[in-house]
């Protein structure tokens, strides 16, 4: 056979030997069916310990980048760095307003064409992101990857004060303010103030003013 092109290797061959974890037991499962692990090539004293695979040399290189810490690409209106260009190159854009993405449906315009991609699925209502376990379908592929997480258990965000550990780093920030007791969502009749908005909704409100009350709530 035919040698695989320069900078080309033959499937999965090319492989990262650096660290990569898992802190929960059943995301390892997870981690084996997503098509990017080429399989078990060692053990550390806490988690399992695997090797990634690449189709391509230069997808290699450019995930080792993680590994180095290196981010060659540094925003001098806002201080912010990036690892690889194209996303300096969106970043920018956040700046200078450019959308160059529109959609030809509705005008709307957007700053990276992955996000033009997703929003026309509205559009035409497909969701192309099916879940194998309960075949819950899903039209961004990032809220596909949270709903895994229900089933592997996975709680990749930890609260830095309490050690609480949540599935979406969302909820990690609604948790963080029963510590520091903010509430920013307040009633417009009585000025009642919830940390949560979820609690704002489910206000049965008197419309006479109260005394501000310690609600919270806490997901996990």
């Amino acid at each position: 056979s035919s040698a695989p092109p320069a900078g080309r290797a033959s499937k999965r061959n090319a492989t990262c030997r650096l660290i990569r974890s898992f802190t929960h037991p059943k995301s390892r499962t997870s981690a084996r069916t997503a098509g990017r692990v080429s399989g078990t090539r060692s053990r550390c004293s806490a988690t399992e310990v695997f090797t990634l695979g690449f189709d391509t040399v230069s997808l290699l290189k450019r995930h080792e980048l993680i590994h180095t810490g290196n981010m060659q690409y540094t925003c001098d209106t806002c201080g912010k760095s990036f690892f690889y260009k194209a996303t300096y190159d969106y970043h920018r854009r956040i700046h200078s307003g450019e959308r160059p993405f529109a959609c030809d449906v509705c005008g709307k315009a957007f700053i990276v064409h992955q996000a033009l991609k997703s929003h026309k699925l509205q559009h035409s209502g497909e969701k192309p992101h099916k879940c194998q376990l309960c075949g819950k379908a899903f039209r961004i592929y990032a809220s596909y990857r949270r709903h895994l997480r229900i089933h592997t258990g996975e709680k990749p965000y930890e609260c830095e004060v309490c050690g609480v550990r949540f599935r979406q780093l969302g909820h990690v920030k609604v948790h963080m303010q029963v510590h520091t007791g903010e509430k920013p969502y307040s009633c417009s009749s009585c000025g009642l103030g919830f940390s949560d908005s979820r609690l704002l909704k489910r206000h049965n409100c008197s419309g006479k003013p109260q005394k501000m009350l310690g609600s919270t709530i806490t997901t996990s």
